[in-house]
């Protein structure tokens, strides 16, 4: 044999493909066991019913939701369980969703769907809305005095008696569905109630104490001044620094409650003025005093109890109570012994 010669066929381990190291195979080679469970995706309920819309016009949003019944497993996914829309996109600045019309040195101010306020430092009016068109808001003061209220040409004018002739009684300032400045409030909401204007021109109070009637005395642009009928306290509800104040005994004026933005924030059954539905309306009219507008005529109630869900009235004449339940979207009618049984659905409240 050679010396240097491996054996007598010259062939080397390296060119044997019989002794190659196992180590060294293509890992793409390998096998991968496949057999375990498949992912499973997880399973939902239907849809909620949207939600109301955040505003009630030139736009808002609503959503609805849904839930998981059946989780998901190995893996598997879920879809979106929210989905939010736009909503109320119209105008606020047309005669049929205007709510303010201000002025300077005053403000009309809509507080059911019939009635506005004309609130000016020296007095409020309740006006009786009696038209719209395309272009205008017609009001008619109880007395004399009709108002048109022309979105189109930013003017409101008068007419007296049975005249067909009108004239000038101010260029509006704005137009719009917000509460902005003290001429305009007719609410003011606290994190547990609100203070809300009457036809009456007077105000109410219901929180979770109870309800406290107040006389407004005047107005100025940023702040509506009361006090508690009877010569009670004074309150101050000040719509530039938001805050509600208050002066007992001759003290100083002092905080009572931060005043939430009435433009936004709602705080349910609290600033409850009007509950309308298919038959008619309960509308709050003074301190703890409601009417009926119904088929059958006129009938009177008494404000008993108020949440924030809902309001209770008695009609003790023929020993009826009725719930308004706000939050239920629902009128419900029993005795003075309960057993109550539903009587309509809300469409609007105010």
């Amino acid at each position: 044999m050679a010396c240097g010669t491996p054996d007598d066929t010259g062939d080397t381990a390296l060119d044997d493909p019989d002794t190659t190291d196992p180590d060294t195979t293509d890992p793409d080679t390998t096998e991968v066991d496949t057999d375990g469970p498949a992912p499973m995706d997880c399973t939902v309920s239907a849809w909620s019913a949207w939600s109301e819309c955040s505003e009630e016009c030139d736009g808002g949003s609503r959503q609805r939701d849904r839930t998981i019944t059946q989780a998901a497993e190995n893996g598997g996914a879920c879809p979106d369980l929210t989905e939010a829309e736009t909503c109320n996109t119209q105008d606020c600045t047309t005669p049929n969703t205007v709510r303010i019309v201000e002025y300077d040195g005053g403000a009309f101010s809509k507080i059911t769907s019939d009635v506005w306020m004309h609130n000016t430092t020296t007095e409020r009016v309740a006006m009786d809305q009696f038209d719209t068109d395309a272009t205008t808001v017609f009001l008619y003061d109880g007395v004399s005095q009709n108002y048109y209220l022309n979105l189109d040409a930013q003017s409101i004018r008068t007419s007296g008696g049975a005249s067909t002739s009108t004239s000038f009684f101010a260029n509006m300032d704005s137009a719009q569905g917000a509460v902005i400045n003290g001429f305009s409030a007719t609410r003011a909401p606290y994190a547990t109630g609100d203070f809300v204007m009457l036809e009456s021109g007077g105000w109410t109070e219901h929180n979770t104490s109870g309800s406290y009637t107040f006389d407004e005395l005047r107005r100025d642009l940023w702040s509506v001044y009361l006090q508690r009928t009877g010569g009670g306290a004074l309150v101050r509800i000040d719509y530039y620094t938001s805050e509600i104040l208050v002066t007992r005994n001759g003290q100083s004026e002092t905080l009572l409650y931060p005043l939430l933005d009435p433009n936004t924030y709602t705080p349910g059954a609290w600033s409850v003025r009007q509950v309308e539905h298919s038959q008619g309306s309960f509308t709050h009219t003074d301190g703890l005093s409601w009417v009926e507008d119904a088929p059958d005529g006129a009938h009177f109630f008494t404000e008993t109890q108020r949440d924030a869900d809902a309001i209770w009235l008695t009609d003790s004449s023929r020993d009826v109570v009725v719930e308004l339940a706000i939050a239920d979207g629902e009128i419900n009618v029993g005795g003075a012994g309960g057993n109550n049984r539903f009587l309509y659905s809300i469409d609007s409240t105010w």
